[in-house]
């Protein structure tokens, strides 16, 4: 499910009627604090986020900063108005994974939407996660919370998930010319 929060209500319709056209699922939230609820309630049905930071009642980029503290793992792409470098920058570092502003192509969104509904694919097939741990097996990189953890390179055989049982600590990490 695609969970559209935008106050505009032309703008909301738009973006529903195209994404179901397009045969995704979609929820719409008009505030924070309903963005926020359905959030919660959607659970592992809920695939993506697009985020209007003009929002009533609410500050710009709260919604966004509670969902990334909170650990919300899914894709949010921000739509706004707000095209400003500043604006840009301070919503793709608060967590924002893309930034469109409006006016937009639908074309475009849906080929942003596609592309980072891939990103999640990808992620969900190398990393496990438990709560704030998380596991990236191709680079046995591990976190918790967003605090990197350092891990000793594993022992022959006691990693057959990923490829750094079979390769040799001195060619693990080096790169390729």
């Amino acid at each position: 499910m695609i969970l559209i929060v935008e106050d505009d209500e032309g703008i909301a319709a738009f973006l529903a009627t195209g994404l179901k056209a397009e045969g995704y699922a979609t929820a719409v939230a008009r505030d924070g604090d309903e963005a926020i609820a359905l959030a919660a309630a959607g659970g592992d049905d809920l695939d993506l986020v697009l985020l209007d930071l003009t929002l009533p009642g609410t500050d710009r980029l709260s919604v966004l900063r509670r969902w990334r503290a909170e650990r919300l793992g899914v894709p949010v792409i921000v739509l706004t108005a707000r095209g400003e470098t500043a604006d840009k920058v301070r919503g793709l570092d608060t967590g924002a994974d893309d930034y469109v502003t409006k006016p937009f192509a639908f074309e475009e969104l849906l080929a942003r939407v596609r592309a980072a509904l891939r990103s999640v694919e990808q992620r969900s097939s190398t990393e496990l996660v438990v709560d704030d741990l998380r596991l990236d097996l191709p680079t046995n990189v591990a976190w918790r919370g967003e605090r990197r953890v350092e891990l000793a390179p594993p022992r022959s055989g006691h990693c057959s998930s990923c490829s750094c049982a079979t390769t040799p600590p001195s060619t693990r990490w080096a790169s390729t010319p």
